[in-house]
């Protein structure tokens, strides 16, 4: 069992290991600047900051060209200057504010992260025999296009939080030892602050702290789920589907996590569909993840786009509220988030639909979106999910108790129920297999709308007793039609089929042989007939 877990956590290891990126090629470890990527300003970071914080913020100087010499010099006290060592022309601060603001916004709508921040202080230190620097305090901004004035403004972005460098926090604390404090432990989130914190922690190496601002792309999510695997490895690795995935076939507990799904037959006997809270619509493939996810199993639901993923999970949510338990949805793309959340909307997920015996299909279809997901639903993850949001939200949920505004009653179950043993008795009565013929309703209505798609033209019907056509004679009939079709061709030209008047069996050739034997006379030949061989009357 020792060598057991420690296969496991060598593979938890290397599962930390590939989240973060503490080489050379990080910004965030071994700041560098790019083309088009980044900008630093004259203005240092106390500055910087001072202004943003206020009502006006902050504007950018655009330098005039050497052909525009009527244009002013000087820039206003609300424009940011871009430092002289990066040499920027007035078009080229132009493009890189555009391509920042671009490349921030399409990341957002992706993954749901704002990655446009600003470096705030540069930590100079030494790693090794080398010198590094490295942006201190991230503070999350937002670039707007004002068209009428044709400027870009620099404001504070209603997404994101501050942080202290987390790949920097990693490095430092995994290769040199040293902890530099994490935001939340501070008395306030100041960039102050945490400046004085991180001078204590790197007091005596003989590193500094500059007071330069850089404004560039930033990701470092990852990070956070780093150190929560690191703080909870011995949970993590106690758990049998981690250890599934790090042993793999050689793990002894996987016969535990195998399970069948519910068999279809039956599956409306076993699991009658009013008894479950599917707040959308639901086939029996759909049903059958919604019992599993019950039942507690571990299962990964494949598909193609379209074929009601989505759908399955809302209804697997529903689901596992209605039952009394919480549910965490997560995605790395922002956008499953959305359309899932959006599908709870649109039906109002509210007590009235989550009530313990089910749901109302009546109220579903009209109304929308405006109604309130809090009583059940926590957005941790949107530009609406601020620490002080959710703060506000878990508040209200601890003290307030959602209110069921209606109940799915007795008769609502029955006429439901009625009406489901209706679709369900048409759907055995319309798939099952009649005899003689060994074929169903389904099939049969099947292959005559497909004739019928092909415009095929209408012949009058057989004489035939279908009702004691057995399955041999039905085949034999097929493959009679498939001959007949393909022989078609001289019925439905007429006239016009060239060789319609030609007769060439074996009876006619040793007729014709005979014919030319020795001795033997010449036939009469009739009148108004032909000499097929000779082509002539």
């Amino acid at each position: 069992m020792t060598g057991s877990r420690d296969l496991v956590r060598d593979q938890l290891q290397k599962w930390r290991t590939d989240l973060i990126d503490l080489t050379k090629r990080n910004r965030l470890l071994y700041f560098r600047h790019l083309k088009s990527g980044s900008l630093e300003f004259e203005q240092d970071a106390p500055t910087l900051l001072g202004r943003l914080e206020g009502p006006s913020g902050w504007s950018f100087y655009l330098p005039p060209d050497p052909e525009e010499s009527r244009r002013r010099t000087q820039p206003r006290d609300d424009e940011l200057v871009i430092a002289a060592s990066q040499n920027k022309t007035s078009k080229q601060i132009r493009r890189s504010l555009k391509s920042l603001s671009s490349k921030s916004r399409a990341e957002f709508l992706d993954a749901g992260l704002w990655v446009l921040y600003l470096g705030l202080g540069l930590l100079h230190w030494r790693d090794g025999t080398s010198e590094a620097k490295s942006p201190l305090y991230l503070l999350p901004v937002d670039l707007k296009l004002e068209v009428k004035q044709d400027r870009w403004r620099l404001a504070l972005s209603e997404d994101g939080e501050p942080a202290l460098n987390p790949s920097l926090a990693v490095k430092l604390d995994q290769d040199l030892g040293i902890s530099l404090p994490a935001l939340d432990d501070l008395e306030d989130i100041s960039y102050d602050t945490a400046t004085k914190a991180v001078r204590k922690a790197v007091r005596g190496t003989g590193w500094r702290i500059d007071k330069t601002a850089v404004l560039s792309t930033f990701t470092f999510h990852k990070e956070v789920i780093y150190r929560d695997l690191r703080a909870n490895e011995e949970a993590v690795t106690g758990h049998k589907i981690v250890r599934l995935l790090a042993e793999g076939p050689a793990n002894t507990e996987r016969e535990d996590l195998s399970f069948e799904p519910e068999p279809d037959d039956g599956l409306d006997d076993r699991h009658p569909p009013e008894d479950l809270a599917c707040i959308l619509d639901a086939d029996a493939t759909q049903r059958q993840c919604i019992i599993a996810a019950r039942r507690g199993h571990s299962f990964v639901m494949d598909g193609p786009p379209g074929t009601g993923k989505s759908q399955t999970i809302a209804n697997v949510i529903a689901q596992l509220i209605g039952d009394g338990k919480t549910v965490l949805f997560v995605s790395e793309k922002a956008a499953a988030l959305d359309v899932v959340y959006s599908r709870l909307a649109e039906v109002s997920l509210d007590p009235f639909v989550l009530a313990r015996d089910g749901p109302s299909r009546d109220r579903r279809a009209s109304r929308l979106a405006e109604v309130s997901l809090d009583p059940f639903v926590l957005e941790l993850h949107s530009h609406r999910a601020t620490r002080k949001a959710v703060a506000q939200d878990l508040g209200k949920a601890l003290s307030e108790k959602p209110q069921a505004k209606s109940r799915f009653t007795a008769r609502d179950r029955a006429r439901i129920k009625r009406e489901r043993k209706q679709l369900t008795d048409y759907a055995l009565a319309v798939n099952e297999v009649c005899r003689p013929s060994q074929r169903s309703l389904h099939e049969v209505i099947g292959d005559i709308s497909e004739i019928e798609s092909q415009g095929l033209p209408v012949i009058p019907l057989p004489d035939i007793d279908a009702a004691n056509l057995g399955a041999d004679d039905l085949t034999r009939i097929e493959d009679l039609s498939v001959r007949l079709s393909e022989a078609w061709a001289p019925v439905e030209r007429g006239e016009q089929f060239l060789w319609r008047d030609l007769v060439d069996d074996l009876a006619s050739q040793r007729k014709r042989h005979r014919m030319s034997l020795p001795g033997t006379p010449p036939p009469r030949r009739a009148a108004g007939s032909r000499d097929c061989q000779q082509g002539r009357p």
